[in-house]
């Protein structure tokens, strides 16, 4: 469900089982700290262009700021444990970075494809199309 900025929702994985899909919020701090710790080197290689674990855990600050029309961070849980994390930060009107970080164990799930459908739905950060309906991204 949207309700504003904020996003609860399950879907379906590609191995069949359930994943929930929310907006992150302060109190995942520890849990995205253990996802960055887990994750293999190579992951925070493809997340971060550089094996820096100390980079990862400092750019929870920016993951966990309130959601925003520029801004916007979900996490994904598998029985109730975070496996995942993507955010969308706009750069300008037209332009936007994002990021995801999927555990290794959940990885070639649809995860991140599903993170990365939420976080350009139109009622969550407004439209990502631009005027004549072309996609911006």
């Amino acid at each position: 469900m949207t309700s504003g900025y904020l996003i609860d929702t399950h879907a379906l994985r590609t191995n069949g089982g359930m994943v929930r899909i929310r907006s992150a919020r302060p109190g995942d701090r520890n849990a995205l700290t253990a996802l960055n710790a887990a994750a293999s080197d190579r992951s925070i290689y493809l997340r971060f262009f550089a094996v820096n674990r100390l980079a990862a855990d400092r750019h929870l600050d920016v993951l966990l700021q309130p959601s925003s029309p520029r801004h916007h961070a979900l996490v994904a849980e598998v029985e109730s444990t975070v496996i995942g994390v993507a955010a969308l930060d706009r750069e300008s009107d037209d332009s936007a970075e994002i990021g995801l970080l999927i555990c290794d164990a959940h990885q070639h799930e649809g995860i991140g494809t599903l993170l990365l459908e939420h976080l350009v739905d139109v009622r969550v950060l407004g439209p990502l199309v631009a005027p004549g309906g072309h996609h911006r991204m």
